[in-house]
C-alpha cells in the first residue's frame, strides 16, 4: 500500500494535468454507469436465501387473494368529547363518504367499515330515536344502557383518556376492512384508492368534531412534500459537512479585522442552515449565504482563499468519490460482469459510510499536522 500511494503522489506531481484530466473522465464515466443501477428492497435486499424469506414468499402466494389491510379512522373534537349528538352526524357521514369513495370497491360487506359508535346508534335505532336528530343527552343514555359485555367489546375503540362512567371521551378510532387488490402486487392501486377515500372523510366535519384517516399507504400521500423533506435532510448534511470541513481548513490571518469577519461568516452559515432545517428558508439559501461567506473570505487574504479552495476540492472529491463506488458498482453487478447482486439499502449506504471515514481520517490527519507547525516544527517533521 505504502508503494502504491509513492506510485500516486509521482504522477501526480509529474504530470499533475492528465491526471486531473483522467479523473474528471472517469467520474463522467461512472457517473453516466449510475443511472443503469439496479436496486433489491425488502428482505430479499439482505438475505434472499434465508429459510425466513422464503416463507413469507409462500405464505403471499398461498394466502395473497385473502389478505386484507385496515385504515384507520380517528374521530376527535375539539371539546374534547366525541360521545355527543355532533359526534354521531360526523360518523355517520364518514360511513356514508367511505362507501362513496372508491373504497367500496375493496369493501365486502357493511361490517368492513365500523368503530366506537356502532352499538350505540344501534341502542338508539332500538330505542326509536334517529341518530341524526339525537340529542347529547340521548347518545349519552344509550351509550350507558349498553350490556355491559357489548360495551366491553368496544372499549379498546375508546381513547385511553375516556372517562366511561360519564360518560365522554376525546377520540375514538374507526377501522376499514379493505381487500388488497389480486391483480395489484406493487400497492399502486391500493393507495390511490385509500387516497380517494382519505379526501372524502377529510372532507366530513363540523368545525369540532373531525375524523381523520391513517394507514401506510397514507403517509406517501402527498409525494412532493415526501421529496422535498429528503432532499431538506440531503441538504442540510451536505450544509453541515460544508461548514466542519472549512473550519478543519481554515488558516486565520494576521489581521484582527479577519477575526471579526470568519466569526461573523461562521455565524451567518450556521443561523441560515438552521432556518433551513426548520423549513424558515428554502434549501437553496444556505448555498447562497456560504458562496457570499466564501467570496468575501477570498477578497479577504490569501489564506482565507486557500482555506476555501481546500474546502471546495475536497467536497468535490467526497462526490467524486461517490459517483466512482455506485458506477463500478453498476459494473460488477447484474446486466454487467455480475460479480456482485442488485443494490440494496446495505450496499448504497457503505460506500458513503468508507467515503466519510476517509474523510474523517484527513480532517483528523491535516489537524494534526497543522497542530506541529504550530508548535515550531518544519514541514518535513510536521509530516
Amino acid at each position: 500500500m505504502k508503494r502504491f500511494i509513492h506510485l500516486l503522489s509521482s504522477v501526480v506531481r509529474r504530470w499533475p494535468v492528465f491526471v486531473l484530466i483522467g479523473a474528471l473522465a472517469l467520474t463522467m464515466v461512472f457517473g453516466a454507469f449510475t443511472r443503469y443501477q439496479q436496486t433489491a428492497s425488502g428482505n430479499e435486499g439482505f438475505s434472499p436465501d434465508s429459510a425466513e424469506f422464503l416463507a413469507s414468499q409462500t405464505i403471499e402466494e398461498q394466502f395473497q387473494e385473502n389478505s386484507t389491510t385496515f385504515v384507520q379512522i380517528v374521530v376527535s373534537s375539539r371539546s374534547g368529547d366525541v360521545l355527543t349528538a355532533a359526534a354521531v352526524a360526523v360518523y355517520l357521514d364518514t360511513v356514508d363518504a367511505i362507501w362513496a369513495s372508491r373504497a367500496s370497491e375493496l369493501l365486502a360487506s357493511p361490517d368492513d367499515v365500523g368503530g366506537y359508535l356502532d352499538p350505540v346508534i344501534v341502542e338508539l335505532e332500538a330505542r326509536g330515536i334517529d341518530p341524526r336528530a339525537a340529542t347529547d343527552a340521548d347518545v349519552k343514555d344509550a351509550y350507558l344502557g349498553l350490556y355491559p359485555e357489548v360495551a366491553d367489546d368496544y372499549s379498546g375503540l375508546y381513547s385511553s383518556r375516556a372517562d366511561l362512567a360519564v360518560p365522554a371521551t376525546p377520540t375514538g378510532l374507526m377501522l376499514v376492512n379493505m381487500q388488497v387488490p389480486e391483480d395489484d402486487p406493487d400497492l399502486i392501486e391500493l393507495q390511490e384508492i385509500q387516497i380517494d377515500m382519505a379526501a372524502g372523510v377529510r372532507a366530513v366535519g363540523d368545525g369540532d368534531v373531525v375524523a381523520a384517516p391513517f394507514s401506510f399507504a397514507l403517509l406517501f400521500e402527498d409525494q412532493d412534500a415526501f421529496l422535498s423533506e429528503i432532499g431538506r435532510l440531503f441538504a442540510a448534511a451536505g450544509f453541515i459537512i460544508l461548514i466542519i470541513l472549512v473550519s478543519v481548513f481554515l488558516l486565520v490571518p494576521d489581521r484582527r479585522s479577519s477575526l471579526a469577519l470568519i466569526a461573523a461568516g461562521f455565524g451567518l452559515m450556521a443561523v441560515v442552515t438552521g432556518l433551513m432545517v426548520f423549513e424558515v428558508v428554502p434549501i437553496w439559501a444556505p448555498l447562497a449565504v456560504i458562496a457570499a461567506v466564501f467570496v468575501g473570505w477570498s477578497w479577504h487574504h490569501r489564506k482565507l482563499r486557500r482555506s476555501v479552495a481546500d474546502t471546495i476540492i475536497t467536497m468535490a472529491v467526497i462526490f467524486m468519490s461517490i459517483a466512482w463506488m455506485n458506477g463500478i458498482g453498476v459494473l460488477l453487478g447484474p446486466g454487467y460482469l455480475g460479480v456482485i447482486g442488485a443494490f440494496n439499502e446495505m450496499l448504497q449506504i457503505i460506500p458513503i459510510l468508507l467515503i466519510g471515514l476517509g474523510v474523517d481520517y484527513s480532517i483528523h490527519l491535516t489537524a494534526r499536522y497543522r497542530e506541529e507547525l504550530a508548535a515550531g516544527r518544519d514541514v518535513v517533521e510536521s509530516a
